[in-house]
């Protein structure tokens, strides 16, 4: 069933970005119309929610394979190979959480299932414990295709220590195959929490804007001050790691999308928030995450929270959790290449809920995302089929990329007014 929508918290901007005049702005702002704010840069298509139109889903033949584990959560990590299964396009999807194994699967149409062309292995060939002190658990983040290697990262995912200062392999396309397979190695500088879990390729057009071919980035893990309170992404060379250029992020002490701990719903960004991945969407100016969040009133301790989802935990809660989408405009992160900008001074444009994919039962639940620019598809990956099984399940959307969509318009100018000196 196709079925296009716009629901629940979401913040546009107009199409057409002149600079209003003060007033204008006022009424814009007054009216919800206009949000964060309007910037300067070379007009193009911004994605909108009314932009994408659900499709349906594809399911994923049943099986972990070798590399069978708990029943529930699986890591993070979507990616499209358009010249895989021999042309005929390919995703590469990431296993459950203990197991670190990776697969490659057909693309088949919408409504039908895909296979596994690789089943779950272990890319890190074992040396995924390496990256941290792995106590608490480290999880694949990510993978990328980028001239004919495969690129996979792997996040601590309680790193109170700071010890995690590797992030990134180079792999083989072939999974088994571990014979020149370099890492783990440090992404960037310093500890990885910023940039330790989902990459994508840059489009050609972006490539010299935003300082790199590929795009990393880390988001919302425990122990807040190593990472980003919402999206962060860098720039960076997979060919030559170790170097990593800021395009947004909300590092400790400039958490400019939503303080941590803020009472009241901000499911922009709370400590509830999972992200699961990021894509460009080729031919418009936006970029998307896709994740998790929670869009009830924030509250830290146990059952005294009424969060039915996790009752006994004592933790972070805003139950409701939704599935969750934040979209940036990329000549804002350019701004941040340029230096005219800083990484926490960029905002999304636009962010909206995810409601057509069932509902959230585990803490990172929508874990990935992949665009195909010839069919227009965007591609969303949930850890469970909607009808709750353990098993995941791609969600697609066709994707509007020729600003045809309507965009919210500006207020009439007032009539019939005196002007008093």
């Amino acid at each position: 069933m196709k079925t296009s929508f716009s629901f629940g918290f979401e913040k546009r901007l107009a199409r057409t970005r002149h600079r209003p005049s003060s007033c204008h702005s006022l009424s814009l702002f007054a009216l919800g119309i206009l949000s964060f704010a309007a910037g300067t840069a070379a007009a193009g298509q911004r994605i909108q929610p009314t932009d994408l139109t659900y499709l349906g889903t594809i399911n994923i033949a049943h099986s972990d394979g070798g590399c069978a584990g708990s029943p529930n959560a699986r890591a993070t990590g979507l990616t499209y190979n358009p010249a895989g299964n021999g042309g005929a396009g390919s995703f590469y999807i990431s296993g459950r959480t203990d197991t670190h194994c990776v697969a490659e699967i057909t693309k088949p149409a919408v409504g039908g299932t895909a296979s596994f062309i690789q089943n779950y292995t272990d890319p890190t060939n074992g040396s995924w414990s390496q990256v941290a002190d792995c106590y608490n658990g480290c999880i694949i983040g990510g993978h990328l295709v980028y001239k004919s290697n495969l690129y996979i990262t792997a996040f601590s995912y309680y790193d109170a220590s700071f010890t995690q200062t590797k992030s990134l392999w180079r792999h083989s396309l072939t999974l088994n195959n571990h014979s020149g397979m370099v890492g783990p190695i440090a992404a960037g500088s310093g500890n990885q929490g910023m940039y330790n879990q989902y990459m994508d390729n840059v489009p050609a057009a972006f490539q010299s804007m935003l300082g790199g071919p590929a795009v990393i980035g880390g988001c919302c893990f425990s122990i807040i001050s190593r990472t980003s309170l919402g999206p962060a992404l860098y720039s960076f060379d997979p060919e030559r790691p170790g170097t990593v250029t800021a395009l947004v992020g909300y590092p400790d002490g400039h958490q400019t999308l939503n303080s941590w701990g803020a009472s009241g719903s901000h499911p922009e960004a709370n400590p509830t928030t999972k992200m699961g991945g990021v894509s460009f969407v080729e031919g418009t100016d936006t970029i998307l995450f896709v994740g998790t969040t929670g869009k009830g009133s924030y509250c830290y301790g146990g059952s005294e929270c009424g969060d039915p989802m996790y009752p006994d935990n004592k933790g972070a809660h805003a139950y409701p959790y939704v599935h969750y989408m934040w979209a940036y405009d990329v000549d804002d992160l350019a701004a941040v290449k340029a230096g005219t900008k800083q990484m926490w001074d960029v905002l999304p444009y636009a962010h909206w809920e995810l409601p057509n994919i069932g509902r959230v039962e585990d803490e990172w639940s929508a874990t990935g995302i992949a665009f195909d620019p010839a069919a227009n598809r965007l591609y969303v990956l949930k850890v469970r089929e909607t009808d709750g099984s353990a098993w995941p399940q791609i969600h697609v959307y066709n994707v509007n990329v020729t600003g045809t969509s309507a965009a919210p318009t500006a207020p009439p100018s007032p009539t019939g007014l005196t002007v008093v000196p």
